[in-house]
């Protein structure tokens, strides 16, 4: 009896670690995105993300593993950004992303937990950034998380600009980046603006896309005036329907930036989804019983052609006549 009671919890914990292994986990995962305004907090979150069980609005599950974390302003550079990744891995990180320009600026990383397969996708680069914006876009892709695997993206916006050209232009490039993959994809990143703005000036871009804004209810970076939502993501429609939560991670210290968590099923990609197909035109054709017989009648071209020869000899007649009287 007592045997019984110590083999199911190890064959159930074997189970689990094999399924982790193929990328195949819980039936909700948590993908959470952070400013970290630097290195220091940027491994807190990392080490909270591996240990926290999140719970929000929509679900309160605490058994939901977060998979991976979209981080932004990590100011790491050269040896700084070796030094970090090398670090993540050692705490079950797998690291890709953009390295910052300096050590007080910029900076877009990607981490997925080493029991998923990581890589690029076709043409794809873990620096995506444009010449303009460096150190500002990063990408990876996860096999795993839903079927098929999904491209995960990074990006920082510029600060205090609203959506001028080179802040349009980082869009962009993640757009350029999402079709040339042609799968399931997430964006989560600082935006420097709510998403109603978002919303209302990259319309045309979230359209061309397929996105859709996914932002919690309350802020997400604090300042003397209260604070913002600029911290959230933009989804692929496609698996829109399995969101099943977003929220603002208030238990994890930091500033000004919250840990922002989005929680999703990780079958969304196998929900069929109805669609109304429209009937193909064809070309009417009326039934035979229904057909008119054609009237046959008598053709008046003939009638035309006597009546013009007709005319035109009786003028010549008169022509003549009269050259003759002159005579």
């Amino acid at each position: 009896m007592m045997m019984s009671r110590l083999v199911a919890p190890v064959a159930r914990a074997v189970r689990q670690a094999r399924l982790e292994k193929r990328g195949v986990q819980n039936s909700l995962v948590d993908i959470c995105t952070f400013n970290g305004s630097g290195i220091p907090q940027l491994r807190r979150a990392h080490g909270h993300c591996r240990r926290g069980r999140f719970s929000g609005p929509g679900s309160d599950r605490l058994d939901v593993p977060v998979a991976a974390l979209l981080g932004q302003e990590s100011h790491a550079q050269g040896n700084d950004w070796v030094d970090l990744r090398a670090n993540l891995w050692k705490d079950g990180w797998q690291t890709m992303g953009a390295p910052g320009v300096s050590s007080h600026s910029c900076g877009a990383s990607v981490s997925v937990r080493k029991s998923y397969d990581t890589g690029l996708t076709q043409g794809g680069k873990e620096d995506c950034s444009p010449r303009e914006s460096p150190g500002r876009l990063a990408s990876s892709w996860v096999d795993g998380i839903v079927r098929d695997g999904l491209l995960l993206l990074s990006v920082y916006l510029w600060h205090g600009e609203g959506f001028t050209d080179r802040n349009r232009e980082l869009l962009y490039a993640a757009g350029a980046v999402i079709r040339r993959h042609g799968g399931p994809w997430v964006i989560g990143g600082d935006f420097q603006n709510p998403p109603e703005e978002l919303h209302y000036e990259m319309w045309e871009w979230l359209k061309s896309v397929g996105g859709e804004v996914c932002a919690p209810g309350n802020v997400t970076c604090r300042s003397a005036h209260g604070g913002r939502t600029i911290d959230y993501f933009i989804i692929d429609s496609r698996i829109s329907h399995g969101v099943r939560g977003i929220w603002t991670q208030m238990d994890f210290p930091s500033s000004p930036h919250y840990l922002v968590v989005l929680r999703i099923e990780a079958t969304a990609t196998r929900t069929m989804i109805q669609k109304y197909v429209a009937p193909k035109s064809f070309e009417p054709r009326p039934t035979t019983g229904c057909a008119r017989k054609t009237i046959d009648e008598e053709s008046c071209l003939p009638r035309l052609v006597n009546l013009v020869e007709g005319d035109v000899s009786s003028v010549f007649e008169n022509i003549m006549s009269t050259a003759e009287k002159h005579l």
